[in-house]
């Protein structure tokens, strides 16, 4: 035996099928904003900050090569002057030009553990965007098309049921002439009676009642 429902406003099942599908679109346009959100965190951490620093170490490196000659030249010139420099500045910039190499060389080892990581966490995050990637393009897009048919069934339903009208109440022959016995004349003054409308006529009525009795 099938399932039933009672539907009593076509009009409501429609608004929830506009809801479902609002929501559906909301949910993509999310899904799609974090896809690319992911993919372009990604590819900052797996090739732009390695080539990034890459080229910081390339720049150490020529820093490093600069300072050193500008350390030989302040040493030669102390030598040629007779006494020997400190040369403390050119020291100071040749250590400061090796320590940005070697923290250049440890941040392209970091962007490529931080990139080993990102890749893998990201491979999990989009397995759980994937379920609901899944609900949205089956069951939500099933529910839709369920609904869709559901009130267009509704609707050639009631294109098919008569319309229902108040009925109106008709008189027979057999109430009439039922209504006909019922109505009763209303009596009538004999015209031997005097009415007691006006008072002279009913002393002279009692005037000659007294004479006849009189008389006999």
């Amino acid at each position: 035996m099938g399932s039933s429902a009672r539907v009593t406003s076509v009009e409501a099942v429609e608004r929830f099928r506009r809801t479902v599908a609002y929501f559906t679109d909301e949910i993509s346009g999310a899904l799609f904003s974090l896809r690319s959100e992911i993919l372009r965190t990604q590819e900052w951490i797996e090739h732009e900050c390695p080539h990034y620093w890459r080229e910081q170490t390339r720049m150490a490196f020529d820093a490093i090569a600069s300072a050193r000659t500008s350390l030989e030249t302040a040493q030669l010139r102390g030598k040629v002057a007779g006494h020997r420099p400190s040369c403390y500045d050119e020291q100071l910039a040749l250590r400061k030009a090796k320590q940005r190499l070697q923290f250049s060389q440890d941040q392209i080892e970091v962007a490529r553990r931080w990139g080993n990581k990102f890749r893998h966490e990201a491979e999990e995050y989009k397995g759980c965007l994937g379920k609901l990637q899944h609900l949205l393009d089956n069951d939500l897009i099933q529910l839709q098309s369920k609904l869709e048919g559901m009130i267009g069934s509704l609707e050639e339903y009631l294109a098919t049921q008569p319309v229902v009208t108040s009925p109106v109440p008709q008189t027979s022959l057999v109430d009439t002439n039922r209504r006909k016995d019922t109505i009763r004349p209303t009596p009538t003054a004999s015209s031997d009676v005097p009415t007691i409308e006006d008072p002279s006529a009913a002393n002279d009525t009692s005037e000659s009642i007294n004479t006849s009795q009189n008389e006999t």
